[in-house]
């Protein structure tokens, strides 16, 4: 049987910044044409990937934006193009 606890406050909410503030600045400005770049994080499934960048990919899709990615030729970022 798990532990049970009584009569613990429960905490307050955090309140502040974004966890992804940097990444929601950056897609508020990004234009059509405009580029930003990620270092890659290792290989999974046979692929490079960047948290990062999937992350960035990920909340500029939820804004209805169009990016597509390249690696890079040392294959140590991946680079992110806004398309539309």
């Amino acid at each position: 049987m798990l532990k049970i606890d009584k009569g613990l406050p429960i905490p307050r909410k955090r309140v502040g910044v974004p966890r992804n503030k940097e990444v929601l600045d950056t897609l508020s400005i990004l234009e059509i044409g405009d580029s930003v770049e990620f270092p890659t994080d290792g290989i999974r499934h046979g692929t490079r990937y960047s948290r990062k960048g999937n992350t960035f990919k990920e909340m500029a899709r939820k804004q209805g934006m169009k990016l597509t990615q390249r690696l890079n030729e040392d294959k140590s970022a991946i680079r992110f193009w806004r398309i539309k």
